[in-house]
């Protein structure tokens, strides 16, 4: 029997630096007209509280 294996690429949260497979469902931030991925939405009101504490220079 073959073995099968999923390879899902796993993205940083920009808050928590956790990392999470995005899909359809991953919460999203806009910041001075950049889209940002982050894991939940905990992590997406963080973000919302203090963008520049977690936007890279």
């Amino acid at each position: 029997m073959q073995k099968i294996t999923f390879s899902w690429k796993k993205t940083p949260c920009q808050v928590c630096k956790g990392s999470f497979v995005q899909n359809e469902t991953t919460e999203k931030v806009t910041y001075k007209d950049r889209v940002y991925s982050v894991c939940c939405v905990t992590c997406r009101s963080r973000f919302q509280e203090n963008p520049e504490k977690y936007v890279k220079g």
